[in-house]
């Protein structure tokens, strides 16, 4: 079996190496398919185009057969977000250099960018040294595109995350105050643009210009949204980036002032946005997505309220 699977993604660096989109760069010599720990059906195949002395020269994303779209939405996806967005902030937003269909399955290659350095020491040290850019790029795209939210919808989401199968009591607890605010209008949600998986691992440190205000570029918007929720974004930074508790709550503080909501009511949010996920989960494990919710309602009450 595991041979099998070695020969079938040997065959796909094959092919894809064979496309006029990938053999037109300069230099090129192979594709090198990205091992991916992601255990999720729909998740795209990531590979890189090497040079005759195997240097990386560009990256790129083909979609699976479970979902052979995957790639052409999100790459509709993040040109619709950088539209949304002033310039300075659009900037952030990677787009590709070709898109082109592999066997039926859509691809994008994009200019081969830096990553954050591998080393436990060293890529912290390196990640540190652009998380308050990151997040400062974030709440300033949440104050640039929130708008009122329709109030329904929002109902209907809060209600998909408490009636979500297995879901953990303090989640559904979060849910129903959310529909307790709606209902007495001490909660006026708000929509924006969200990424929905905004981790390092989606931040590149490469900046797009000399004078771009946000030295870096922001990838993977296949789950993202114009009538997102803030909250989750904030949430899914704060922790991979390693922020402390102190920091963190700082950061709290302006994601509130930059959506104009109060702390419970960026709660509300949050989870409004997890029940966006919940109705549009696709090949992502359900078990998974109840672990999620839990710990993001967790870490975001004990910086809100402890």
């Amino acid at each position: 079996m595991a041979d099998a699977a070695v020969g079938t993604l040997t065959d796909l660096g094959e092919r894809l190496f064979a496309c006029p989109e990938v053999a037109a760069i300069r230099g090129a010599n192979s594709v090198a398919i990205v091992a991916s720990g992601k255990a999720v059906a729909d998740a795209p195949t990531r590979f890189v185009v090497m040079s005759a002395r195997r240097q990386p020269l560009s990256f790129g994303l083909c979609s699976t057969h479970v979902a052979p779209g995957f790639v052409d939405r999100a790459v509709a996806k993040a040109a619709e977000i950088r539209a949304a967005l002033p310039a300075d902030l659009g900037d952030a937003v990677l787009l590709p250099s070709a898109t082109w269909l592999v066997d039926g399955c859509s691809a994008a290659i994009y200019p081969f960018l830096r990553t954050f350095r591998e080393g436990r020491l060293s890529g912290r040290i390196h990640r540190m040294m652009y998380r308050e850019a990151v997040l400062q790029w974030l709440h300033a795209a949440v104050s640039a595109t929130r708008v009122d939210a329709n109030l329904r919808e929002t109902r209907s989401l809060c209600d998909s995350l408490t009636g979500f199968p297995n879901m953990v009591p303090h989640v559904v607890s979060l849910g129903r105050d959310a529909i307790r605010a709606l209902d007495n209008g001490s909660w006026s949600p708000i929509t924006c643009v969200s990424h929905s998986d905004f981790w390092w691992g989606n931040v590149l440190p490469d900046s797009p210009h000399p004078a771009a205000r946000f030295p870096f570029r922001i990838i993977d918007w296949g789950g993202s949204s114009l009538e997102g929720f803030p909250g989750l974004d904030l949430l899914r930074a704060l922790k991979s980036f390693q922020f402390s508790t102190r920091a963190a709550r700082r950061h709290l503080a302006q994601h509130s002032q930059a959506s104009s909501l109060s702390t419970p009511c960026l709660g509300f949010e949050l989870a409004a946005g997890l029940g966006r996920i919940a109705i549009n989960l696709e090949q992502f494990p359900a078990d998974r997505f109840v672990t999620m919710c839990a710990d993001c309602v967790r870490d975001f009450q004990g910086l809100a309220f402890a």
